[in-house]
């Protein structure tokens, strides 16, 4: 979601004739949705965790070599903490894009469609980076879900 939003704000100042055509992106954003889908994920990261320490822990424990079973645990820890950690930072971006968005619209209103361009593309050099990194995190999930679905035959 994060992602999705800010490539969608980029596109704003890249796109001709975008900040007039797409000023509900700037009104959603700037109202707060992206801070609340941000939040709304927020508490998955914790079930994962509970789920693994309630069902898994043990069973990883019994099927899995000691080595193997330190490596599932350290990864489930990680997720179990993610709610803390990545999204702590995805909640950041989201209240940095809601100012940001609030400061364009109020060129957009003003008329100021060239000082609302350049303060869109004044945003591509932070979150380029940070795209990447959503990116390749997205990437080791999806990999690591189907390494534990070819582990436990579960299709």
């Amino acid at each position: 979601m994060v992602d999705n939003a800010a490539s969608e704000y980029l596109s704003l100042g890249i796109d001709e004739g975008a900040l007039a055509k797409n000023s509900k992106l700037l009104l959603e954003i700037d109202g707060g949705r992206l801070s609340t889908e941000v939040e709304r994920g927020r508490g998955h990261c914790h079930a994962i965790g509970l789920i693994y320490w309630t069902y898994l822990d043990k069973w990883f424990e019994s099927v899995f070599s000691s080595d193997e079973y330190e490596s599932v645990k350290a990864v489930f820890q990680g997720l179990d903490n993610a709610d803390n950690d990545m999204f702590y930072s995805l909640g950041q971006v989201a209240v940095t894009l809601q100012d940001e968005a609030g400061a364009v619209l109020d060129f957009v209103v003003k008329g100021e469609e060239a000082n609302a361009r350049a303060r869109v593309l004044s945003a591509l050099p932070p979150l380029r980076p940070l795209r990447k990194s959503i990116s390749k995190t997205m990437q080791t999930l999806y990999s690591m879900q189907g390494e534990f679905v070819e582990i436990t035959g579960a299709v």
